[in-house]
């Protein structure tokens, strides 16, 4: 699938390899452990030449003779496309790698490439040429380094079946580009969400770890350090476009001087228009809203009207200023999470206490807060309370709601 001479990683072979499907499971072993068996087995037997790199990282680069048997091996299971050849496509080709500019199928030959698994672009590739490929909806590997294109076309999100495009990916585009994400708070919102599926008594968390590490693994974070240190995560702006083009019209994107087209039955809302307030004809779209996101100067009306969505699991109104929460939040039945963090609260109402559903709560710098319910001590299913002491008052009641769940300034398991 690789032009000769192509300077590879191991970590990069042994993904594309695990992500097609070739590598079988074996027990309770990580797919990558049993790839790097494999891959150690091809350096043995002297398929590849190792040479470094100016960072002395070890790149590998298959022989001339070996590349040319592995194209006789993958026959018509394989479609290499040259400049200086006549393409002819085999029935049902399954792997297809071009590095012929401009190169465009003609229509009776996109039906032989309904089977596609995997496609390599390189180089100065025709925009046609991508808005082809995302007619193939059964493709799982999709390669386009260095390819000079400036987006995706909105057709992207026909690739349901790439294995790492689902529903926690596609969620971060919630954020804002440039959103500096830790990973506690990420996972509990797909928990919250209900995006992590039970397997039996192992904690729903954990298994959000595993979905975690597996997009970190394949590089759709960027990975910082705050000043204490700790892991921040930014998603990629070319892996933003895509989660939003994967949510589809199940995510509405309200951004300043852009229209506002509000699709039915929408399950997700983001907000960064200061301000805002949807006509009422639209609020007749907004009742299946699961996802509430809303930053910055929010006009109080704004915040009125999410309290008439009674199936929002998830609401985020981190930096908002707000002295208080409306006493009709207690609607919000099914709520889950809640993160006022950074926000101009002064007091939460005893009302919050009726959230019965509510496991997590954040409250991390919210200087002004004086006033916590006392029957907070009563919603038992409060799994994280992350708030920063800033009052006695505040600490007295930390100290006594100690007996019931773990609270901390960071995120914690119970």
């Amino acid at each position: 699938m690789f032009p000769k001479v192509y300077k590879l990683t191991k970590g990069r072979l042994i993904r594309l390899l695990v992500s097609n499907g070739f590598i079988p499971p074996k027990g309770e072993i990580s797919l990558y452990v049993l790839g790097e068996e494999v891959f150690s087995c091809l350096v043995w037997r002297s398929f590849f030449i190792v040479k470094e790199d100016e960072f002395q990282e070890d790149l590998y680069v298959i022989h001339d003779l070996m590349h040319d048997m592995a194209q006789h091996v993958t026959g018509d299971d394989c479609l290499v496309i040259k400049s200086s050849k006549e393409v002819i496509v085999p029935n049902e080709v399954l792997h297809l790698t071009s590095s012929c500019p401009g190169f465009l199928f003609w229509p009776h030959d996109l039906k032989n490439l309904t089977s596609l698994r995997s496609i390599f672009l390189y180089g100065k590739i025709n925009e046609g040429s991508i808005k082809q490929i995302f007619n193939h909806v059964y493709v799982r590997v999709l390669y386009l380094a260095g390819i000079q294109v400036k987006t995706l076309p909105e057709s992207s999100c026909k690739l349901k079946h790439l294995k790492y495009l689902n529903l926690c990916f596609a969620y971060c585009c919630m954020f804002s580009k440039g959103y500096k994400l830790t990973k506690g708070r990420l996972i509990w919102l797909w928990v919250s969400n209900g995006f992590i599926p039970p397997k039996g008594k192992i904690s729903l968390y954990v298994l959000g770890e595993e979905v975690f590490s597996c997009l970190v693994w394949r590089s759709f974070f960027i990975v910082k350090e705050d000043e204490f240190q700790k892991d921040l995560y930014v998603i990629h702006d070319l892996m933003h476009d895509m989660a939003q083009h994967v949510m589809g019209d199940d995510c509405l994107v309200i951004k300043s001087g852009k229209e506002v087209i509000v699709p039915n039955e929408v399950l997700h809302l983001t907000s960064l228009c200061p301000g805002f307030l949807f006509w009422p004809h639209d609020l007749k779209k907004l009742t299946s809203l699961r996802s509430i996101f809303l930053y910055g100067k929010i006009n109080e009306g704004s915040i009125k009207q999410i309290f008439n969505y009674v199936y929002v699991r998830v609401l985020y109104l981190a930096g908002i200023q707000l002295k208080t929460l409306s006493e009709s939040s207690s609607k919000l039945k099914h709520l889950k999470y809640l993160n006022l963090s950074r926000s101009s609260i002064q007091v939460l109402h005893e009302s919050i206490t009726y959230l019965q559903n509510l496991q997590v709560l954040l409250l991390y710098h919210c200087k002004f807060l004086c006033k916590l319910p006392k029957g907070l001590r009563y919603m038992s299913n409060l799994r994280i309370f992350n708030f920063y002491q800033y009052s006695i008052f505040l600490s007295y009641v930390f100290f006594k709601l100690c007996n019931v769940c773990y609270f901390n300034n960071n995120d914690f398991i119970l």
